[in-house]
């Protein structure tokens, strides 16, 4: 039989009638630690100690249906960065700051730069100050010595 609690510590749960007990976390598959305020199931076998076998957090963040998020926060709660895989093939991975998704058809975004399946690149947007960017193949012709710079 299972148990809520409130998370007060990395070691100690507020359970029913305002009794504190001691807990490990029992993640399997899953290297996470609660913050303080976090509800927590909590599982105690035959009389053993109790065991964290899940926890939620109050302030998640909210998914549409079909979707699976991972995210770290910082010690008040704040999402400082994520995972979240899609219905549709998508997934992404961010800091709020940068981000890296995988869209649908295969192409991969890298902060507004798509490079789709056929390594094609494309920005949408271009940083001020410059004003054409080429991209082309160069080769040198060369008898198998290393190319020297400049040439």
């Amino acid at each position: 039989m299972g148990i809520l609690g409130k998370i007060i510590d990395s070691t100690k749960a507020l359970v029913g009638g305002g009794r504190k007990v001691q807990y490990t976390n029992f993640s399997a598959g899953c290297a996470t630690e609660p913050i303080e305020g976090d509800t927590a199931l909590l599982m105690r076998p035959q009389g053993g100690s109790f065991a964290v076998t899940g926890f939620a957090d109050p302030k998640a963040p909210k998914l549409n249906p079909g979707e699976s998020m991972i995210y770290s926060r910082s010690q008040e709660g704040g999402v400082m960065a994520w995972a979240i895989v899609s219905p549709d093939g998508a997934a992404e991975v961010s800091n709020g700051t940068g981000s890296i998704r995988l869209l649908p058809d295969g192409s991969v975004d890298i902060n507004g730069v798509t490079i789709d399946l056929a390594g094609n690149l494309t920005a949408t947007t271009v940083k001020e100050g410059i004003t054409n960017i080429t991209l082309t193949l160069h080769s040198h012709a060369s008898n198998g010595a290393p190319p020297t710079p400049g040439a």
